[in-house]
């Protein structure tokens, strides 16, 4: 699937290199920026526990999951399984030849094990640093697929 929103991944940048946040926090700083989530959402986001080393791709779940919790309160509101969505982002988005620079043919484990065998101290840095490299590309998938549902 092509990027369509190059704008939003710049915002992203931005955020991630000006703003020195990382990858997640990124995210949900983009998704009350964008208008996904509201800002009191924004620290809820952040505060969900963790299934892996990428925060990135927790995040977005959380995103879809309170996106969606919003549209489905609104009157003739299309109900989508937020599950749905996410697992349909998350095939993308390991799927994406240009994800920033990230090789999402490996396993996350692998792209960890590989970063750390060239200087970085642990695994998990080096795979939160893959992490965040590839939370533009994100971004902009989950924007296309909320938008399928708006």
């Amino acid at each position: 699937m092509p990027l369509r929103y190059p704008n939003a991944r710049l915002f992203l940048h931005d955020l991630l290199f000006r703003e020195r946040l990382s990858g997640a926090q990124a995210l949900a700083a983009g998704a009350c920026c964008f208008e996904l989530v509201p800002a009191q959402a924004v620290s809820e986001i952040l505060l969900a526990p963790v299934n892996d080393d990428c925060r990135c791709l927790d995040t977005a779940a959380e995103i879809v999951e309170k996106h969606l919790a919003l549209r489905h309160s609104a009157p003739n509101a299309l109900i989508v399984d937020h599950k749905v969505v996410f697992a349909e982002i998350e095939k993308q988005a390991r799927s994406n030849p240009d994800n920033s620079g990230r090789d999402t043919s490996k396993s996350d484990a692998a792209a960890g094990a590989a970063l750390a065998g060239r200087g970085t101290t642990s695994a998990s840095n080096a795979l939160a640093g893959a992490c965040h490299n590839h939370a533009p590309a994100l971004f902009d998938i989950m924007l296309q697929q909320l938008m399928r549902y708006s």
